[in-house]
């Protein structure tokens, strides 16, 4: 009987501790806990991408997968002031972050060169979504390479790194570092830079979802009237910004209202989208913006229930392109003109200057000067007056007045 008695009561206690940890169960996801790091991580493809002016291809790239002492290296050496390398491309790093947001992004780039105080980088950039981010570079343009294998750390503060990447984009295969390296100076001998390997690190803040549980568990949010899973933004045409979310549960939901910024601060509502009102499953959305203005332009979400309750999400950024890829700006006072380009050209264009009378006026142009896709030309010889920059190659591409004062 006591036997019996004992069983019941060991039966009855493990019953009770079963429905706890099941109940604890439906509150939690194990995850690694929020606000830790990935990386270092190795790529798992790696190419190279011709850029326009380049003189330098690379070699036996794929020694870049790791640590070996075996180089990729360039097949023409960098002998002269301002040649540069095609970009070595690296991409599919394997990143997992679980439910959490990236936060910085650490590029190191083990290099050398025999002839180092010749060698700088160039560009450093991002690959997102399988394509180089031409408006931002990252280089240490500062600082000269060394003779011995030194990794050279590229830091990239989120969210203020020219864009807004999500969980989805640092998890692709499509997502790397591409690297261009530049010889600085003509004296001495011609330069070959080095690369030994190259490697990412994530780390990553709270999760959009859950919060920290002060173990290593995340806890779901269950009270949220929209749990949404991810919010993406492309914009492979000019104009254009195609927007990409999924929610995986929906509580009481009425509609989403798309809003765009040009400063991430003041927000005007583009679009609308109606919700599922309740729903328990996975749901994807779209909305397709055909007006957006060129250059940066910043997205958020706001979810408005039934009732008229108000929710937003984080806002996400993406650069739009324009019906024109290249514009041109002028500073009287340092007596120069800035030609941008949103694409790097793979020719340079015509570059012409006509004063007031209609006749062309020489201005000399070293198209080596160009950096990060912004080529400056001294106006300072020039007579005061009212001058005409025009670029163009099949057709005019821009056409701007400037005036030269003394």
């Amino acid at each position: 009987m006591k036997n019996s008695i004992g069983r019941f009561v060991f039966l009855f206690l493990f019953l009770i501790l079963l429905f706890v940890f099941n109940s604890e169960s439906q509150n939690k996801m194990l995850m690694p806990p929020c606000g830790g790091t990935v990386g270092p991580n190795n790529p798992g493809t790696t190419y190279t991408i011709a850029i326009g002016g380049s003189t330098s291809t690379w070699s036996d790239i794929t020694n870049v997968a790791s640590s070996d002492n075996a180089y990729a290296t360039n097949t023409t050496d960098l002998a002269a002031n301002g040649n540069y390398t095609d970009y070595l491309c690296t991409r599919n790093y394997g990143i997992s972050i679980g439910l959490c947001d990236p936060n910085d992004i650490t590029f190191g780039v083990e290099i050398s060169s025999a002839n180092a105080s010749t060698i700088k980088d160039a560009r450093v950039r991002l690959i997102v979504n399988g394509g180089i981010q031409t408006q931002c570079n990252h280089a240490t343009n500062s600082a000269f390479w060394t003779t011995t294998d030194t990794y050279r750390n590229h830091v990239i503060p989120l969210p203020v790194y020219c864009g807004s990447l999500t969980k989805a984009i640092v998890e692709s295969e499509y997502f790397g570092l591409a690297l261009a390296v530049k010889r600085a100076s003509a004296a001495g001998a011609a330069g070959t830079a080095k690369v030994d390997h190259m490697r990412l690190t994530v780390s990553w803040g709270a999760a959009p979802m859950c919060v920290p549980d002060g173990d290593d568990t995340c806890r779901v949010l269950t009270n949220l009237p929209v749990e949404l899973t991810s919010f993406e933004l492309f914009s492979t045409k000019r104009n254009q910004v195609d927007l990409e979310w999924t929610t995986i549960s929906e509580n009481n939901n009425d509609y989403f209202t798309i809003e765009r910024s040009a400063d991430g601060v003041n927000y005007t509502p583009v679009g609308t989208v109606d919700g599922a009102g309740n729903s328990m499953s996975m749901l994807q959305y779209k909305f397709t913006d055909v007006s957006a203005p060129a250059g940066e332009n910043y997205y958020r979400l706001q979810q408005t229930d039934f009732d008229g309750q108000v929710t937003t999400s984080r806002l996400r950024w993406v650069w739009v392109k324009s019906d024109n890829d290249i514009f041109v700006t002028y500073s009287d006072d340092a007596k120069e003109a800035t030609i941008h380009f949103l694409e790097l050209p793979q020719v340079m264009p015509h570059i012409v200057f006509v004063n007031s009378m209609g006749q062309y006026v020489k201005v000399p142009i070293n198209t080596e000067d160009m950096l990060d896709g912004h080529l400056k030309i001294d106006l300072s010889p020039l007579p005061a007056g009212v001058y005409y920059i025009s670029v163009f190659d099949n057709t005019l591409k821009t056409s701007k007045p400037i005036v030269v004062s003394n």
